[in-house]
C-alpha cells in the first residue's frame, strides 16, 4: 500500500515538473503551431494560439507560416474500396489483410515481420487508405492473387505463423491512369 502511494506521488511530481518546465520556457524557444484543419480549429479555437518549442538547430517558424508544397500526391483510396464486391470483378488483384493501423510504422512493422519469414511468393506490403472520417489508415497485406479462393493456403499458413485468426481477403485498388 505504501509503495503504491509512493509511486503515485512520484508520477505526480514528474507531471508537475513537466508542466512547470513548459510554462517557464523562454519565449525565444517557442514557435507557432502549424495551421490546424478547419474542423479542429472550429471545435478547439484555443489550440490555434498554442506555441511549441523550436527544435534544436532550427529557427522558430514565423507565426502563420505554411510550407508551400510543390505537387500534391493523389489522395489515398477510400477504405471501402478494399471490400470484395459480389459478383467478383472481371479483373482484380486480391491479398490477405494482415492488419489496419493508424500509424504507418505499425503497418510497416507487420509487413517486415511477414517478410522476415522469407516465404516464397508471399511478400508483404503496405498501403495508405482513407477512412470515412477523412483520417489516413495504413493496411498491411500479403499474398497477392487473381482470385480470393487462391489465397486459402496462404491464409492458413500465415494465420499459423503469426498466431492470427480470420485473415480476410481484400481487393487491392488499381492505380488510376
Amino acid at each position: 500500500m505504501l509503495s503504491k502511494l509512493g509511486f503515485l506521488i512520484l508520477i505526480s511530481a514528474f507531471g508537475m515538473l513537466a508542466v512547470m518546465s513548459g510554462l517557464t520556457m523562454p519565449q525565444s524557444l517557442r514557435q507557432k503551431l502549424p495551421a490546424l484543419p478547419p474542423g479542429l480549429a472550429k471545435q478547439f479555437p484555443a489550440l490555434s494560439k498554442l506555441t511549441l518549442p523550436a527544435l534544436p538547430g532550427k529557427k522558430a517558424a514565423a507565426p502563420g507560416a505554411v510550407k508551400a508544397q510543390s505537387k500534391k500526391p493523389p489522395p489515398p483510396p477510400p477504405i471501402e474500396s478494399l471490400m470484395i464486391p459480389s459478383p467478383l470483378p472481371a479483373k482484380g488483384s486480391y491479398a490477405l489483410q494482415l492488419g489496419l493501423y493508424p500509424e504507418k510504422e505499425g503497418a510497416q512493422g507487420m509487413a517486415a515481420r511477414v517478410n522476415g519469414f522469407k516465404l516464397p511468393g508471399i511478400g508483404a506490403k503496405t498501403m495508405e487508405v482513407q477512412g470515412r472520417d477523412g483520417r489516413s489508415w495504413f493496411v498491411a497485406y500479403a499474398g497477392e492473387a487473381e482470385n480470393p479462393a487462391d489465397l486459402e493456403a496462404t491464409k492458413i499458413r500465415l494465420e499459423d505463423m503469426l498466431s492470427l485468426q480470420s485473415l480476410r481477403p481484400i481487393l487491392i485498388p488499381q492505380p488510376k491512369a
